[in-house]
């Protein structure tokens, strides 16, 4: 059992918290970014009355080309290191 703070506003009740990893070695590709998903079902206690989202699909909750899901990683933006 693991305890740790959330939102105030958070609602109490079952909660599906999931977290992803996404490794971007072939991310110039269509399709060539692989996902690595875990996720942990959170009994939250004595929650307030704020509203969840927002929410995405499990499945098909991001396009090939959305941005960050698909980029040249040999022409990055000024903030992020490139091993090119």
């Amino acid at each position: 059992q693991y305890s740790f703070k959330h939102s105030k506003s958070l609602p109490s009740g079952q909660n599906l918290l999931r977290v992803e990893r996404i490794a971007l070695q072939q991310a110039s590709q269509e399709k060539g970014v692989q996902f690595s998903i875990s996720g942990a079902n959170v009994n939250v206690a004595s929650g307030g009355n704020g509203s969840q989202g927002p929410m995405i699909q499990l499945l098909g909750g991001y396009s090939a080309n959305d941005p960050g899901i698909k980029l040249n990683l040999c022409i990055p933006p000024v903030s992020v290191i490139s091993y090119c």
